[in-house]
């Protein structure tokens, strides 16, 4: 009996030390929110609502609720800044597919893809530069393969993706 109230302590402490533990994505010492970013995002996004931040590499990443999104729905977004001086890179957001531009639907419906079961919400991302501001990411599936369709606002498929991480955040998107 000592011997197993012993062990359900032991594993009780070994779990509050687990819950404690900071990730790097949190803030904290070395990855706090720069008062730069604070201050364009609020710019940005005025009004953004149940805002959260994590820390990724160099960039401060805003999760948040907005409702001045183009498609004139409230969605989720994420917002890249750069931590060191503020500057924006890049949104990711959503829209419904029936609001994507007219030519990413035509030649959506022009390719291979088009028999493929649609996702209704795709995400749009919106970069700094001018090299491809917006991409649309399309994600279609057909038994039992998925694949992730990026195209410019012109209609031209930019990448495809199969099988795509679903927890992907887009980073390597950000306009050097």
């Amino acid at each position: 009996m000592k011997n197993w109230m012993r062990n359900l302590l032991v594993a009780a402490a070994a779990f509050l030390a687990a819950g404690c533990e900071r990730s790097d994505g949190e803030r904290g010492s070395g990855g706090e929110v720069s008062p730069q970013v604070l201050a364009a995002f609020a710019e940005r996004y005025p009004g953004a609502q149940n805002v959260s931040w994590s820390m990724k590499g160099d960039y401060a990443v805003a999760d948040f609720y907005w409702t001045g999104t183009r498609a004139a729905l409230s969605t989720n977004c994420s917002a890249w800044f750069g931590n060191a001086d503020g500057r924006w890179t890049m949104t990711e957001t959503e829209i419904r597919f029936e609001a994507l531009p007219q030519a990413v639907r035509e030649a959506f419906a022009a390719s291979e893809y088009a028999s493929w079961r649609v996702d209704d919400r795709v995400d749009v991302l919106y970069r700094a530069g001018d090299v491809e501001p917006e991409i649309y990411v399309i994600e279609v599936e057909q038994g039992g393969r998925e694949m992730d369709l990026y195209y410019s606002p012109d209609g031209v498929l930019v990448k495809s993706v199969a099988d795509a991480d679903p927890d992907c955040d887009y980073g390597d998107f950000i306009p050097a």
